[in-house]
């Protein structure tokens, strides 16, 4: 009888070991990303030269190779002439510095394709630097591009901005449903800088066309916005939404102004974030992952319960041996047979199992997926 309570008894911690090793998946690896805005080069001197601006964007961009970042998205207003030659070739000769392995995704600014776009001035930023609005995928993450001077400012091109509304509205739920984790929007307009029902003004996107294009990202489940625009940083919500601007490269305003990028870290649980002024770049960027001796990603989430368990740490078990025959502390003598059997055969079990489903769960590290490459054309 004794003999085949122990056997139910072993049997019962090895399935309690199974479930509880198959209920917990292993976290993706975390990875991050580099948030510049506004390089705006000519904005410093009024377009009389972009010195300042070269400056900037080539620490900016050396500091990135150095980091190598999964990808890098400039969130508009690359130039500050819409259409001057000079500036967008000197910022095309920057960017092209960058590392052929990071990806670099352009955003259409308002300095980009002029405060009213027209058919004209969208197509020719189109021919210069590829689409204006896009998807692309990084890891767990489906990045959307918006042209947000259009939603701005669509007067002169209605029916650019019917087509990208309409875009918009398949391209949520086929990325939803896509298995990426985060979906995020980037757009060169801040939807809202402290406020989703705040006035309409320069710097933000109108009411009447915000909240048409807000009730989309709630429907879908994008959680985080990220722009520029308004050349200082800033940070708002609209319930789960998070409303991130981040100050520019180039030339900063405010009242404390700070030319810099931003850094994001991407984790199954969410997206952190901060802002870098030029000054106090780190040499790396520490994303504080277990280094592992095994080529095996896992995460230290994972196996921290196994660790943490030990005789004394454990509640009783459902175990009551025999009484001794013969003299003696029945109870001392139950409570030294129980730590025995916990110590020789429970613990040594259970992390046997756990290990060896975690082993063959658990894919081998390999290059990420993804391949470099530039905004679509």
């Amino acid at each position: 009888m004794g003999k085949h309570r122990l056997s139910l008894l072993v049997a019962l911690v090895l399935a309690i070991g199974l479930l509880a090793a198959g209920a917990q998946s292993p976290e993706t690896p975390p990875f991050f990303f580099v948030q510049m805005s506004d390089p705006q080069f000519g904005m410093f001197t009024k377009d009389k030269d972009f010195e300042q601006e070269t400056l900037n964007f080539e620490l900016a961009i050396a500091t990135v190779n150095r980091w190598r970042p999964a990808f890098v998205v400039v969130t508009g207003d690359l130039v500050n002439k819409a259409g001057d030659l000079a500036q967008i070739a000197e910022f095309q000769r920057i960017a092209k510095k960058l590392g052929p392995s990071i990806p670099l995704y352009n955003v259409p600014g308002n300095h980009d394709i002029e405060n009213e776009p027209t058919p004209e001035t969208v197509a020719a930023y189109n021919k210069r630097f590829g689409r204006d609005y896009y998807t692309f995928r990084s890891g767990t993450l489906a990045g959307i591009v918006l042209n947000s001077t259009l939603i701005h400012k669509p007067e002169k091109a209605r029916e650019l901005y019917e087509n990208q509304l309409t875009w918009l509205r398949a391209e949520l739920p086929r990325l939803r449903n896509s298995g990426a984790k985060h979906v995020v929007v980037f757009q060169h307009h801040p939807w809202f800088l402290k406020d989703a029902r705040e006035a309409d003004e320069y710097f933000n996107i109108p009411a009447a066309r915000r909240n048409v294009f807000l009730e989309l990202f709630h429907q879908n489940g994008v959680r985080y916005l990220f722009s520029g625009h308004h050349h200082r940083n800033g940070a708002a919500r609209d319930g789960e939404i998070e409303m991130t601007i981040t100050g520019p490269v180039g030339m900063p305003q405010g009242d404390t102004p700070m030319s810099g990028l931003r850094v994001v870290v991407v984790r199954d649980s969410g997206l952190t974030h901060k802002f870098y002024g030029l000054g106090e770049l780190p040499n790396q960027i520490e994303l504080n992952v277990p280094k592992k001796a095994s080529n095996r990603y896992h995460s230290h989430r994972e196996n921290s319960w196994i660790d943490s368990l030990s005789p004394l740490s454990l509640p009783a078990l459902p175990f009551r041996p025999r009484s001794p025959r013969r003299g003696g502390d029945s109870s001392a003598e139950r409570a030294d047979l129980r730590l025995w059997f916990l110590n020789s055969f429970i613990l040594p079990a259970r992390r046997t199992v756990v290990a060896a489903v975690t082993r063959a769960r658990v894919p081998r590290a390999r290059h990420s997926s993804w391949r470099p490459h530039k905004a679509p054309r």
